[in-house]
This record gives structure tokens, sequence and C-alpha cells, in this order.
């Protein structure tokens, strides 16, 4: 018998200064669900999005191998491609 599992959703936080391990309060907040090996969806940001931190977060997608990322906002998909 044989069993594997994929995580399929992660919680991302970002710390523009300190960090999880030391239970500082985060900027930023959002799931990241997994659609592909490619892909992720985004839901529930919460906190405060600058050009900066986009950039930042988009760099460690890609270091993740993420290709697109997609958002929903009123009622309507984006895709996202880095």
């Amino acid at each position: 018998m044989s069993i594997h599992a994929s995580p399929l959703t992660e919680i991302v936080r970002y710390y523009e200064k300190g960090s999880y391990e030391d239970k500082d309060p985060y900027d930023l907040v959002f799931t990241m669900v997994w659609d592909t090996s490619t892909q992720v969806t985004l839901h529930g940001l919460k906190g405060k999005m600058t050009r900066d931190i986009h950039k930042q977060l988009a760099s460690y997608f890609k270091s993740r191998g993420i290709k697109s990322y997609r958002t929903l906002r009123h009622n309507k998909w984006k895709v996202t491609q880095l």
C-alpha cells in the first residue's frame, strides 16, 4: 500500500518587520490554493497591498514555480501571469 498526500492550501503571511517565529503581527495575509503545479488562487486577502509588496510576492511566487495566480474581485476573475 502507498499513500501520497499533497498540501493544496497554504496560509501566506507577509511581515514588513518581524517574523512568524517571533509571533509578530503580520502586515498582509491570504490563503493560497494550488490549482495546478504552476497556478494558484488567492483568497481572503487582508491587509495593505503596496506595489513593493506585490513585487516581493511575485518574486516569492516565481521562486516556488508559480507562473500565474488568480483572484476574484467584484464577481470577476483576474488571472495574473508572472
